[in-house]
Protein backbone atom coordinates (compact mmCIF):
# COMPACT_ATOMS: atom_id res chain seq x y z
CA UNK A 1 0.00 0.00 0.00
CA UNK A 2 3.16 1.91 0.78
CA UNK A 3 4.10 1.60 -2.43
CA UNK A 4 1.30 2.57 -4.09
CA UNK A 5 1.19 5.81 -2.61
CA UNK A 6 4.28 6.72 -3.14
CA UNK A 7 3.98 6.10 -6.70
CA UNK A 8 1.31 8.24 -7.17
CA UNK A 9 2.69 11.17 -5.44
CA UNK A 10 5.70 11.07 -7.66
CA UNK A 11 3.46 11.20 -10.84
CA UNK A 12 1.69 14.03 -9.00
CA UNK A 13 4.98 15.51 -8.80
CA UNK A 14 6.25 14.84 -12.22
CA UNK A 15 3.03 16.08 -13.74
CA UNK A 16 3.02 19.64 -11.66
CA UNK A 17 6.25 20.08 -12.26
CA UNK A 18 5.83 19.54 -16.65
CA UNK A 19 2.82 21.99 -16.02
CA UNK A 20 5.04 24.09 -14.29
CA UNK A 21 7.33 24.30 -17.25
CA UNK A 22 4.82 24.74 -19.84
CA UNK A 23 3.39 27.80 -17.86
CA UNK A 24 6.82 29.54 -18.07
CA UNK A 25 7.35 28.85 -21.89
CA UNK A 26 4.32 30.37 -22.28
CA UNK A 27 5.15 33.21 -20.69
CA UNK A 28 8.46 33.47 -21.51
CA UNK A 29 9.29 37.15 -22.61
CA UNK A 30 11.03 37.58 -26.01
CA UNK A 31 14.20 39.91 -25.84
CA UNK A 32 13.61 42.65 -28.43
CA UNK A 33 17.37 43.27 -28.66
CA UNK A 34 17.84 40.84 -30.59
CA UNK A 35 16.35 40.07 -34.04
CA UNK A 36 14.38 36.77 -34.17
CA UNK A 37 10.84 35.54 -34.54
CA UNK A 38 9.32 33.73 -31.40
CA UNK A 39 6.10 33.28 -29.58
CA UNK A 40 4.19 35.56 -32.31
CA UNK A 41 6.76 38.37 -32.17
CA UNK A 42 8.95 39.31 -35.03
CA UNK A 43 12.37 41.75 -33.84
CA UNK A 44 13.66 43.85 -36.64
CA UNK A 45 16.65 45.73 -36.03
CA UNK A 46 13.92 48.84 -36.48
CA UNK A 47 10.86 48.04 -35.18
CA UNK A 48 9.03 45.14 -32.97
CA UNK A 49 5.73 43.26 -34.77
CA UNK A 50 3.22 41.76 -31.92
CA UNK A 51 0.33 39.42 -33.96
CA UNK A 52 -2.53 39.33 -31.58
CA UNK A 53 -4.68 37.96 -33.46
CA UNK A 54 -5.45 35.69 -36.78
CA UNK A 55 -9.18 34.87 -38.40
CA UNK A 56 -10.95 34.24 -41.74
CA UNK A 57 -13.08 37.09 -43.17
CA UNK A 58 -16.24 35.96 -44.91
CA UNK A 59 -17.02 38.73 -47.25
CA UNK A 60 -20.60 38.32 -47.76
CA UNK A 61 -20.63 40.94 -50.67
CA UNK A 62 -18.65 39.02 -52.66
CA UNK A 63 -17.91 35.30 -51.02
CA UNK A 64 -14.78 35.89 -51.19
CA UNK A 65 -12.53 34.74 -47.86
CA UNK A 66 -9.38 36.85 -46.58
CA UNK A 67 -6.69 35.66 -43.60
CA UNK A 68 -6.54 38.72 -41.69
CA UNK A 69 -4.14 39.60 -39.19
CA UNK A 70 -4.64 42.44 -36.47
CA UNK A 71 -1.00 43.58 -35.08
CA UNK A 72 0.82 45.98 -33.02
CA UNK A 73 3.99 47.84 -34.24
CA UNK A 74 7.19 49.06 -32.07
CA UNK A 75 8.86 51.82 -33.40
CA UNK A 76 12.85 51.26 -32.16
CA UNK A 77 14.12 54.59 -34.27
CA UNK A 78 13.36 58.14 -35.40
CA UNK A 79 12.58 57.57 -38.68
CA UNK A 80 9.02 58.36 -40.48
CA UNK A 81 8.49 55.18 -42.20
CA UNK A 82 7.89 53.14 -39.46
CA UNK A 83 3.83 52.57 -39.87
CA UNK A 84 2.00 49.67 -38.73
CA UNK A 85 1.27 48.97 -42.34
CA UNK A 86 4.86 49.19 -43.51
CA UNK A 87 6.62 46.55 -40.94
CA UNK A 88 3.87 44.22 -41.42
CA UNK A 89 4.35 44.08 -45.00
CA UNK A 90 8.22 44.35 -45.10
CA UNK A 91 8.69 41.96 -42.36
CA UNK A 92 6.04 38.47 -43.84
CA UNK A 93 5.14 36.83 -47.02
CA UNK A 94 1.39 35.02 -46.80
CA UNK A 95 1.93 32.24 -48.88
CA UNK A 96 -0.71 29.36 -49.64
CA UNK A 97 -0.49 26.01 -51.53
CA UNK A 98 -2.93 26.13 -54.76
CA UNK A 99 -1.89 22.75 -56.79
CA UNK A 100 0.78 23.28 -58.71
CA UNK A 101 2.40 25.96 -57.23
CA UNK A 102 2.83 28.17 -53.97
CA UNK A 103 1.17 31.63 -54.39
CA UNK A 104 1.95 34.89 -52.74
CA UNK A 105 -1.21 36.04 -51.59
CA UNK A 106 -2.79 39.43 -52.26
CA UNK A 107 -3.66 42.01 -50.19
CA UNK A 108 -7.85 41.73 -49.32
CA UNK A 109 -9.96 44.79 -50.08
CA UNK A 110 -12.47 44.16 -47.54
CA UNK A 111 -11.91 45.89 -44.88
CA UNK A 112 -13.38 49.68 -44.52
CA UNK A 113 -11.08 52.00 -42.33
CA UNK A 114 -13.45 53.76 -40.13
CA UNK A 115 -16.08 50.66 -39.74
CA UNK A 116 -16.08 48.20 -36.65
CA UNK A 117 -12.31 47.65 -37.11
CA UNK A 118 -11.67 51.14 -37.02
CA UNK A 119 -9.59 51.06 -33.61
CA UNK A 120 -7.44 48.78 -35.69
CA UNK A 121 -7.38 50.50 -38.94
CA UNK A 122 -6.98 54.35 -38.04
CA UNK A 123 -3.51 54.30 -37.37
CA UNK A 124 -1.55 51.93 -39.68
CA UNK A 125 -0.15 54.21 -42.18
CA UNK A 126 0.57 56.69 -39.47
CA UNK A 127 4.27 57.30 -38.28
CA UNK A 128 4.74 55.45 -34.74
CA UNK A 129 6.53 57.93 -32.21
CA UNK A 130 10.23 56.26 -31.03
CA UNK A 131 8.97 53.76 -28.55
CA UNK A 132 5.66 54.05 -28.73
CA UNK A 133 3.23 51.11 -30.12
CA UNK A 134 0.36 51.50 -32.71
CA UNK A 135 -2.17 49.06 -33.88
CA UNK A 136 -2.59 47.87 -37.51
CA UNK A 137 -4.82 45.12 -39.60
CA UNK A 138 -4.32 43.27 -42.45
CA UNK A 139 -6.06 41.04 -45.11
CA UNK A 140 -5.03 38.75 -47.75
CA UNK A 141 -7.47 36.82 -49.99
CA UNK A 142 -7.31 33.36 -49.44
CA UNK A 143 -6.84 30.91 -53.01
CA UNK A 144 -8.40 28.10 -51.34
CA UNK A 145 -9.06 26.25 -47.92
CA UNK A 146 -5.70 25.05 -47.90
CA UNK A 147 -3.26 26.14 -45.13
CA UNK A 148 -1.17 29.15 -45.30
CA UNK A 149 2.38 29.52 -44.48
CA UNK A 150 3.84 32.95 -43.07
CA UNK A 151 7.48 33.46 -43.09
CA UNK A 152 8.96 36.13 -40.95
CA UNK A 153 11.79 37.91 -42.40
CA UNK A 154 14.35 41.14 -41.70
CA UNK A 155 12.95 43.14 -44.41
CA UNK A 156 11.74 42.78 -47.78
CA UNK A 157 14.24 40.13 -49.54
CA UNK A 158 16.33 40.01 -46.11
CA UNK A 159 17.03 36.94 -44.12
CA UNK A 160 14.05 34.40 -42.65
CA UNK A 161 14.10 34.58 -39.40
CA UNK A 162 11.14 31.91 -38.86
CA UNK A 163 7.83 30.76 -39.64
CA UNK A 164 4.16 29.56 -38.95
CA UNK A 165 1.46 27.25 -40.66
CA UNK A 166 -1.89 28.62 -40.48
CA UNK A 167 -4.58 25.87 -40.15
CA UNK A 168 -7.55 27.68 -41.60
CA UNK A 169 -10.18 25.14 -40.18
CA UNK A 170 -9.10 25.97 -36.66
CA UNK A 171 -9.48 29.41 -37.06
CA UNK A 172 -12.43 31.61 -36.52
CA UNK A 173 -15.01 32.90 -39.10
CA UNK A 174 -16.05 35.71 -39.13
CA UNK A 175 -18.86 36.98 -41.49
CA UNK A 176 -18.78 40.87 -43.08
CA UNK A 177 -19.93 43.29 -45.42
CA UNK A 178 -17.85 45.86 -46.81
CA UNK A 179 -21.04 48.00 -48.12
CA UNK A 180 -22.98 47.28 -45.01
CA UNK A 181 -19.90 48.94 -43.03
CA UNK A 182 -19.16 51.88 -45.09
CA UNK A 183 -22.83 53.05 -45.41
CA UNK A 184 -23.20 52.62 -41.43
CA UNK A 185 -19.24 54.67 -41.13
CA UNK A 186 -21.42 57.54 -43.82
CA UNK A 187 -24.61 57.57 -41.47
CA UNK A 188 -22.26 57.80 -38.58
CA UNK A 189 -20.34 60.33 -40.30
CA UNK A 190 -23.27 62.62 -41.09
CA UNK A 191 -24.58 62.16 -37.33
CA UNK A 192 -21.81 63.58 -35.86
CA UNK A 193 -21.52 66.26 -38.87
CA UNK A 194 -25.57 67.16 -37.52
CA UNK A 195 -24.66 67.17 -34.11
CA UNK A 196 -21.95 69.63 -34.54
CA UNK A 197 -24.05 71.75 -36.41
CA UNK A 198 -26.94 71.83 -33.73
CA UNK A 199 -24.23 72.55 -30.88
CA UNK A 200 -23.00 75.42 -33.33
CA UNK A 201 -26.80 76.76 -33.53
CA UNK A 202 -26.74 76.37 -29.97
CA UNK A 203 -23.98 78.11 -28.94
CA UNK A 204 -25.18 81.03 -31.13
CA UNK A 205 -28.37 80.94 -29.46
CA UNK A 206 -26.70 81.06 -25.96
CA UNK A 207 -24.55 84.14 -27.12
CA UNK A 208 -26.68 87.10 -28.29
CA UNK A 209 -23.26 89.18 -28.86
CA UNK A 210 -22.30 86.71 -31.50
CA UNK A 211 -21.48 88.50 -34.75
CA UNK A 212 -23.92 88.22 -37.70
CA UNK A 213 -21.28 86.39 -39.78
CA UNK A 214 -20.77 83.82 -37.26
CA UNK A 215 -25.05 83.42 -37.44
CA UNK A 216 -24.98 83.31 -40.98
CA UNK A 217 -22.12 80.95 -41.28
CA UNK A 218 -23.83 78.31 -38.91
CA UNK A 219 -27.19 78.96 -40.80
CA UNK A 220 -25.10 78.35 -44.63
CA UNK A 221 -23.37 74.99 -42.84
CA UNK A 222 -26.91 73.65 -41.82
CA UNK A 223 -28.46 74.10 -45.44
CA UNK A 224 -25.03 72.87 -46.64
CA UNK A 225 -26.07 69.81 -44.36
CA UNK A 226 -29.06 69.17 -45.26
CA UNK A 227 -28.64 69.28 -48.84
CA UNK A 228 -25.82 66.86 -48.87
CA UNK A 229 -27.93 64.58 -46.27
CA UNK A 230 -30.64 64.47 -49.21
CA UNK A 231 -28.12 63.83 -51.60
CA UNK A 232 -26.58 61.09 -49.55
CA UNK A 233 -30.02 59.20 -49.56
CA UNK A 234 -30.72 59.32 -52.79
CA UNK A 235 -27.53 57.74 -53.63
CA UNK A 236 -27.75 55.39 -50.87
CA UNK A 237 -31.19 54.03 -52.39
CA UNK A 238 -29.86 53.82 -55.86
CA UNK A 239 -26.73 51.88 -54.65
CA UNK A 240 -27.90 49.55 -51.82
CA UNK A 241 -27.70 46.43 -54.57
CA UNK A 242 -24.13 46.60 -55.28
CA UNK A 243 -21.27 44.96 -54.11
CA UNK A 244 -17.96 46.65 -52.90
CA UNK A 245 -14.90 46.44 -51.29
CA UNK A 246 -13.65 50.25 -51.53
CA UNK A 247 -16.03 53.18 -49.86
CA UNK A 248 -14.01 56.17 -50.71
CA UNK A 249 -12.71 58.26 -53.85
CA UNK A 250 -10.59 61.00 -54.35
CA UNK A 251 -12.01 64.65 -54.57
CA UNK A 252 -7.90 66.19 -54.40
CA UNK A 253 -5.58 63.84 -54.97
CA UNK A 254 -3.14 66.05 -52.36
CA UNK A 255 -5.65 66.09 -49.40
CA UNK A 256 -6.92 63.23 -47.42
CA UNK A 257 -10.57 61.49 -47.85
CA UNK A 258 -13.40 62.85 -46.16
CA UNK A 259 -16.47 61.05 -46.05
CA UNK A 260 -18.00 62.92 -48.26
CA UNK A 261 -16.38 60.91 -50.72
CA UNK A 262 -17.24 57.58 -49.55
CA UNK A 263 -19.03 56.07 -52.09
CA UNK A 264 -19.81 51.97 -53.05
CA UNK A 265 -17.09 50.85 -56.40
CA UNK A 266 -15.61 48.38 -58.12
CA UNK A 267 -14.79 46.03 -55.65
CA UNK A 268 -11.07 45.77 -56.42
CA UNK A 269 -10.99 49.96 -56.06
CA UNK A 270 -8.01 50.69 -53.41
CA UNK A 271 -8.45 53.32 -51.13
CA UNK A 272 -6.65 56.61 -51.35
CA UNK A 273 -4.77 55.46 -47.84
CA UNK A 274 -4.20 52.20 -49.51
CA UNK A 275 -2.36 54.47 -52.13
CA UNK A 276 -0.63 57.15 -50.08
CA UNK A 277 1.04 54.19 -47.67
CA UNK A 278 2.21 52.16 -50.64
CA UNK A 279 3.64 55.48 -52.51
CA UNK A 280 5.65 55.68 -49.72
CA UNK A 281 7.05 52.47 -49.17
CA UNK A 282 7.43 52.52 -53.14
CA UNK A 283 9.42 55.90 -53.01
CA UNK A 284 11.57 54.59 -50.02
CA UNK A 285 12.29 51.27 -52.14
CA UNK A 286 13.33 53.29 -54.93
CA UNK A 287 15.24 55.94 -52.71
CA UNK A 288 16.95 53.17 -51.03
CA UNK A 289 17.60 49.96 -53.27
CA UNK A 290 19.89 48.40 -51.25
CA UNK A 291 17.21 47.47 -48.24
CA UNK A 292 15.48 45.31 -50.10
CA UNK A 293 18.16 43.37 -52.31
CA UNK A 294 18.02 39.82 -51.77
CA UNK A 295 14.36 38.44 -53.30
CA UNK A 296 11.03 40.29 -54.10
CA UNK A 297 8.48 41.84 -51.90
CA UNK A 298 5.32 40.48 -53.05
CA UNK A 299 2.25 41.89 -51.95
CA UNK A 300 -0.28 41.99 -55.02
CA UNK A 301 -0.59 44.35 -58.34
CA UNK A 302 -1.38 47.19 -55.52
CA UNK A 303 1.24 47.68 -53.47
CA UNK A 304 4.11 49.20 -56.01
CA UNK A 305 2.55 52.77 -56.89
CA UNK A 306 5.04 54.12 -59.69
CA UNK A 307 6.62 57.26 -59.63
CA UNK A 308 4.77 60.56 -60.67
CA UNK A 309 1.52 58.28 -60.58
CA UNK A 310 -1.97 59.66 -59.12
CA UNK A 311 -4.45 58.20 -57.44
CA UNK A 312 -6.59 58.04 -59.98
CA UNK A 313 -3.93 56.28 -62.59
CA UNK A 314 -2.96 54.20 -59.71
CA UNK A 315 -6.35 52.94 -59.12
CA UNK A 316 -7.18 52.23 -62.82
CA UNK A 317 -3.96 50.26 -63.02
CA UNK A 318 -4.93 47.98 -60.15
CA UNK A 319 -8.81 47.62 -61.04
CA UNK A 320 -7.53 46.13 -64.61
CA UNK A 321 -4.86 44.21 -62.89
CA UNK A 322 -6.90 42.39 -60.75
CA UNK A 323 -9.44 41.34 -63.17
CA UNK A 324 -6.66 40.40 -65.67
CA UNK A 325 -5.71 37.76 -62.92
CA UNK A 326 -9.36 36.28 -62.55
CA UNK A 327 -9.94 32.84 -64.01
Amino acid sequence: MKKVFALLLTSVLVLGACSNRGAEQKSEKVSENKVQYKNNTVVLNQAVLYIKDTFILNNQDNGKKEIVFKYEVKNKTDKEEITPSNIFIVSTQIKQDNGNTVDNLNVGMSLVSNGKYKKWLEHSNDTIKKGKIAKGMSGYELKNDKKVTVKFTQGAGGRELGKKVYDLSKLKTVDYSTSEEANNALQSSDENNQTETTDSENSAIMNPDTSTQVKEKVSNNHNDNTAKTNSQVETSSNQSNSMASQQVSESNQNKPITHDELQVEDPYTPSYAQYQANKKFSDDVRSNPSKYEGGGIGGGPGLVVNENETYNQYKERVIKEYKQLQP
